[in-house]
This record gives structure tokens, C-alpha cells and sequence, in this order.
């Protein structure tokens, strides 16, 4: 980011030939919004040979925009550059809309309404303007006035993500006037938290919940007479979860587990012990069942044979 803020203000400092590597740096800004959202915000992210091959592209047009004198493949490789950038940008937005109600974590939560989504919808209308724009040089002023709204924008998600000191917040008078400290007498109250845990386990154990395809955070709830922001912090405090379902998905994997080691079930297909236990796409519980037994359902089973024709009788 830094790299793009010197090399698209008013006084462009990338313009020589041994600083040509900051440009191919600053090229890459939206690739690197992309992968810092998804890191943050998907639990299981992992970059994927089509990123980065997308990524390899957004900064090899830079690199091939930079060599070429001629007017309509500069233009040409312009377009591609920002097209590829709105990609990223585009993909990132989607990403951190689409897991906002699944998250459990409620800083994170704010974090992708105010912060990202700001951020996101800055770099779509810059790269948008660059898409318009194309190869004629932005003027002046327009340049100055971007990287001073980035430069703006950077200080204030600093603010919000690493937070202010006290004694910075103090001097700016930000902090709120405060009253002399007492502690009450310790008094003897209910873990009412603890008892919405033993309701909620009870509801997803006993009524099998869980087992819901379309099960979400809202009716879920509703159920139990909370607010949706009270369930998020008991499963995400209390539990350990970061996202929704994780949470659904343990005891659904739980379930295919424990019949997949019943003999008396090997007539079962896998398929149907797996949308019975909620599972809606095959695809999605063969990859949640890896990761979470570091073996395929097929090979559990078959191990689980295995094991039982080398114990001797």
C-alpha cells in the first residue's frame, strides 16, 4: 500500500527505471486487499493455483504496460489490469458479505460492515476511474486528492484495527470522564450463560437440530428466546467457534463418525448417512469429513474393517 501511495500521488516517485519493481508492487494492491480480507476472514482460507495465477497476470501487464511505446496496447493492457483488479476487489466484497451472518466473532463482525466494505468500495471506484480514464493521465489534483483520501483511509482502519493507546485517546480528549473505582461484595448469582449452553447442546442433541440442512443463527435463536447477537457470543465465548457452521457442522460430523462405525449400518450408502445428518452438498462433507479425520469417509470405513479383521479372537 505504501508502494501505491508513492507511485499514484500528485508526485509520482516510482517513475525511474531501478524503482520499476515498487510500480510492479503498487500493481499489485488489489490482490493483496483480496488475500489480507480472506486471511482475515475466512477461518480456513488457503491461496489456490488460480489466485495466484490471477495475481502473476494483475502484475505482468504492469510489466508488459511498462516496456510497450504503443498507444492502443498500453490502453489494451490498461483495461486488462483494472479489469482484473475489480476481480479481486469484487471477490473480496462477496466474501466478506456473504460470511457476515455466519460469523460468531462480533469485533470481526464490525469489522467487515465498516472497515473492509469501506475499503473494498474505495478501491472499486479507483480501479473504475482507472478503467475509464485508461491510458490518458489523470491530472493533478485528482491524483493529489486520491492519495490523500487513501492516506486518510489507511490511518483510520490503523486506528480501528491495532486501536489507540489510552494515552494518545487521552490526549485528544477521547476518553470518557471516570469515577473513583469500588468493588461490590461478591454476590451468588446463576451462570445464566452456562444455562443457555445446556440449552442449546439439549436442542441440537436431543432434537437433532443440527440435522436441519437450512439450519441459521436467526431461528435457531428464535428457539431459544435470545437475541442473535447473544447466541454468536455463547457459541463463539462459551463454545470456541468462529463461525456458525463449524459449530453445526462438529455435530453432524460427530453423527456420520459414529455410523460409519457401526457395522450394522455398512448397508447404508455414505451418501445417505450424510444427507440425513444434514450435510446439503456432498462435495462440502467429503471436504469438512477430511479435514477433520485426515481420511475420506470410504477410507474410514474400510480402515475401520481393517483394524477389526487384524483383531485376533
Amino acid at each position: 500500500m505504501a508502494t501505491y501511495l508513492g507511485c499514484s500521488g500528485s508526485f509520482r516517485i516510482c517513475t525511474g527505471t531501478w524503482l520499476s519493481p515498487a510500480m510492479w508492487l503498487a500493481s499489485g494492491v488489489p490482490f493483496f486487499f483480496w488475500g489480507w480480507t480472506l486471511s482475515i476472514m475466512d477461518d480456513e482460507f488457503a491461496l489456490s493455483p488460480l489466485a495466484l495465477a490471477a495475481a502473476v497476470a494483475l502484475v505482468g501487464v504492469t510489466i508488459v504496460g511498462g516496456a510497450t511505446s504503443d498507444p492502443t496496447w498500453h490502453t489494451a493492457i490498461v483495461t486488462v489490469h483494472s479489469l482484473l483488479g475489480l476481480g479481486f476487489v469484487a471477490a473480496a466484497l462477496v466474501n466478506v458479505l456473504r460470511g457476515w451472518r455466519q460469523d460468531l466473532v462480533e469485533a470481526r463482525r464490525r469489522l467487515r460492515l465498516v472497515i473492509l466494505v469501506l475499503c473494498g468500495g474505495y478501491s472499486m471506484a479507483v480501479l473504475i476511474v482507472e478503467l475509464f480514464l485508461r491510458a490518458t493521465p489523470a491530472s493533478q489534483g485528482l491524483l493529489l486528492l486520491n492519495a490523500i483520501l487513501l492516506a486518510a483511509l489507511l490511518f483510520g482502519l490503523a486506528c480501528v484495527v491495532l486501536d489507540v493507546s489510552p494515552s494518545t485517546r487521552s490526549a485528544f480528549g477521547w476518553l470518557p470522564s471516570t469515577s473513583p473505582e469500588v468493588q461490590p461484595a461478591p454476590l451468588s448469582v446463576r451462570d445464566r450463560e452456562q444455562e443457555l449452553v445446556a440449552k442449546l447442546q439439549d436442542l441440537m442433541t436431543r432434537n437433532g437440530a443440527y440435522r436441519d440442512a437450512g439450519i441459521a443463527i436467526a431461528p435457531l435463536a428464535a428457539k431459544l428466546g435470545i437475541p442473535e447477537k447473544k447466541l454468536r457470543k455463547v457459541i463463539n465465548g462459551r463454545l470456541g467457534f468462529k463461525n456458525f457452521p463449524a459449530y453445526v457442522n462438529a455435530f453432524r460430523l460427530e453423527e456420520v463418525r459414529q455410523r460409519l462405525s457401526d457395522p450394522a449400518q455398512d448397508e447404508i450408502p455414505i451418501l445417505t448417512i450424510a444427507l440425513e445428518a444434514g450435510f446439503g452438498s456432498v462435495v462440502a462433507f467429503n471436504r469438512a469429513f477430511k479435514e477433520r479425520y485426515s481420511v475420506t469417509p470410504s477410507g474410514y470405513r474400510s480402515r475401520r474393517d481393517q483394524l477389526s479383521e487384524a483383531t485376533p479372537t
